[in-house]
């Protein structure tokens, strides 16, 4: 393995996955409010806004996982939640809405994993 993968496999060995998590969610976050505060700036929108819908995709992933083990209502709360993002991250694409309540939820999440 070499490169990011290499250095993934790394980090993830020295970091819990919590952790992990909570790290990344607050990256995405920081891009989404960058993404918010420089709203002429497109590209960085649209990297800010797709960045965080594949994070949540990723997290329904793994949320549906066999090998998950959070308690069931929690799971499904989450995957519920994961599917707003998505309808709300076509809002954004579409100009119909701000990254304001993706920042929000985020921002909810990473004081959660906290």
């Amino acid at each position: 393995m070499r490169g990011y993968g290499a250095y993934l496999k790394a980090q993830n060995a020295a970091e819990p996955p919590r952790a992990v998590e909570r790290r990344l969610m607050g990256a995405v976050t920081a891009a989404l409010i960058e993404a918010r505060d420089n709203p002429t700036k497109l590209a960085v929108k649209f990297d800010a806004i797709l960045w965080n819908k594949r994070v949540w995709d990723s997290f329904i992933g793994e949320l549906a996982e066999e090998t998950n083990h959070l308690p069931q209502p929690m799971k499904n709360t989450l995957i519920r939640l994961g599917a707003w993002v998505t309808f709300e991250t076509q809002r954004v694409m579409d100009g119909l809405s701000t990254p304001d309540a993706l920042i929000e939820i985020n921002q909810q999440i990473v004081e959660g994993l906290a």
